[in-house]
């Protein structure tokens, strides 16, 4: 049987994203190969473990340590010591990957991956070497993160100002991409409530979009179970359009 070859943008501001591996997985056990995935926000980390090919338990002792890690230590802490734990594990195999994020004094995006080289007035790439800086500039405005200082910019959550990071699979001419959001069930902030709106606007340029309502206060593993079953269905709605 023939994969259907597929894209996936990965967005949004809850710490539910989390179980974005879990997505990405469930996707994969539908019958698609991803191409590329390509993320913004708390996504990013676990996003980044699947298209590196970190085995599922070694993800889910990550996410488990990162929950853990936030609560005794802060975000920053816990972001160091995942990118620590990632770099350090044996990766099975690499699908092309772009963690993205925004710089806040021009609206300039910056990526980081290793798979295109672009500079332009709206867009620089940078090479994904530490896994630090670039999940850092990614989640910058969660948790009461102000923004992340990279080499003269101001970097935080692409979600805020451009909503969904599509543009790196359709500048890689992917035929069909996919977009998953995690939000909050309910909106707290006025971050939340911006990524919110500006992700639901920019997802109309994707074929296929899904807005996850995270529920508040689960365990890493009821996050996974919880959107394995969402995109479960979800997947089995695109494989019947196709």
């Amino acid at each position: 049987m023939i994969r259907v070859k597929i894209g996936v943008a990965l967005s949004g501001c809850d710490i539910g994203g989390v179980a974005a591996y879990s997505a990405l997985q469930e996707i994969e056990n539908q019958g698609f190969e991803i191409e590329m995935v390509s993320s913004s926000g708390v996504a990013s980390m676990s996003g980044a473990m699947f298209a590196l090919g970190c085995e599922e338990e070694i993800y889910r002792q990550a996410m488990d340590s990162f929950m853990a890690d936030i609560r005794t230590d802060g975000m920053d802490t816990a972001i160091y010591n995942l990118s620590q734990r990632i770099q350090n594990s044996p990766q099975t195999r690499k699908i092309p990957l772009a963690i993205n994020s925004v710089n806040m004094a021009d609206q300039k995006t910056v990526t980081f991956t290793n798979d295109f080289v672009l500079s332009s007035q709206t867009v620089m790439t940078y090479p994904l070497q530490e896994l630090y800086d670039a999940f850092s500039a990614s989640i910058s405005q969660v948790e009461g993160l102000g923004y992340y200082r990279f080499i003269g910019y101001r970097l935080c959550d692409y979600s805020i100002l451009h909503g969904c990071p599509l543009y790196p699979l359709r500048m890689q001419g992917i035929k069909h991409v996919v977009s998953i959001s995690f939000m909050p069930e309910r909106l707290s902030t006025p971050y939340e409530a911006m990524a919110k709106k500006i992700v639901d606007q920019s997802a109309l340029g994707a074929d296929w979009h899904l807005t996850l309502r995270m529920p508040a206060n689960k365990s890493p593993a009821e996050y996974m179970e919880w959107v394995s079953l969402q995109v479960n269905a979800f997947a089995l709605g695109i494989k019947a359009t196709l």
